[in-house]
């Protein structure tokens, strides 16, 4: 169980979230035999509009800023 307080504690937890998120999905991948150019469809929730929008970016299924 871990706790931050104030803004910069959350937008650390938030990193380590899709830090996990992408390492995790890069191991299944790889596992698999695939890569992110490999994806035709992902269904991806997270509870603020930002965070999907930076966890497409960091898996690698669009380039920064598109």
């Amino acid at each position: 169980f871990t706790v931050f307080f104030g803004c910069h504690g959350r937008l650390f937890y938030l990193r380590k979230l899709l830090m996990i998120t992408v390492i995790e999905t890069l191991d299944i991948l790889d596992i698999a035999g695939l890569s992110p150019k490999d994806v035709q469809v992902i269904e991806l929730h997270d509870c603020f509009s930002v965070n999907e929008l930076l966890t497409y970016e960091a898996l690698g299924l669009c380039s920064e800023g598109r």
